[in-house]
């Protein structure tokens, strides 16, 4: 299985990074690609996106533990 997750973050807490117009925009356009009627779709469980405010780092902790998951699924998946 193929799993994806996009981050975009548009306006940055911290005043040293300067904003990125439209990158959360860009992320969810980005996101639509593998769940669109290609050849490898991807179903909506398969995707998982932080944009904004909710890209935190818990919240990216929480994804890294969702991936970790669905490959030892795999790994030890018996055939």
């Amino acid at each position: 299985n193929t799993f994806t997750v996009g981050i975009g973050i548009f306006d940055y807490q911290d005043s040293a990074n300067p904003d990125l117009k439209f990158v959360d925009r860009e992320t969810e356009a980005f996101a639509q690609f593998p769940r669109s009627e290609t050849e490898s779709k991807l179903d909506a469980d398969q995707l998982k996106l932080l944009l904004n405010s909710n890209a935190t780092l818990d919240q990216l902790g929480k994804v890294l533990d969702w991936l970790l998951e669905n490959e030892a699924d795999k790994m030890f998946k018996k055939n």
